[in-house]
């Protein structure tokens, strides 16, 4: 059960780096692209951390329900269909809430190790953050402390991104 979990979870968070790739081509918000940016190098890194846990552990992977992937690959195909940067933003935040209810319940069910089970935790604090953005992006808000510009700073006083209304939302088509 937990290597299925494991893999689940690599396999989310590689469609995840899919699906921030993907709406990255559309998103027309400069600051906000930045940030995604980021979250795309988080899945990327996310995914090597689980593959090297799972080969440290000597388990292998098990084959991913075709059923999960049919649901991992709506959420591609919902980004991909989006019609603006706004629409695109709720997109990859459906994406994000369905990959942290996976952790979520990877932490409370399964019996991990102290090393997977502060991985998770780990991942699981990222998620949350990501969620934090996105939401706050598609509320309009800032994404993270705000700066005298009116953008939207992360905690190295980078700018991420701002909602909406700032860098156009017409149609990225």
């Amino acid at each position: 059960m937990l290597g299925e979990r494991f893999a689940e979870m690599r396999h989310m968070e590689h469609q995840l780096v899919r699906i921030d790739d993907t709406a990255l081509l559309f998103i027309e918000d400069t600051t906000f692209a930045e940030g995604l940016r980021r979250q795309r190098d988080e899945h990327e890194r996310h995914v090597q951390e689980l593959e090297s846990l799972v080969r440290s552990s000597g388990q292998g992977w098990p084959p991913i329900p075709d059923d999960f992937r049919r649901h991992t690959a709506e959420h591609l195909r919902n980004v991909a269909e989006s019609v603006d940067t706004l629409d695109t933003a709720r997109q990859v935040l459906a994406a994000e809430l369905d990959l942290a209810e996976r952790y979520e319940s990877s932490v409370r069910g399964d019996q991990l190790s102290t090393e997977e089970a502060n991985l998770v935790q780990a991942h699981l604090d990222e998620e949350r953050r990501h969620i934090d953005e996105l939401e706050r992006f598609v509320a309009g808000e800032p994404i993270r402390g705000q700066g005298h510009g009116g953008g939207a700073y992360n905690d190295t006083g980078d700018e991420i991104g701002t909602g909406p209304g700032v860098g156009g939302r017409g149609s990225h088509r």
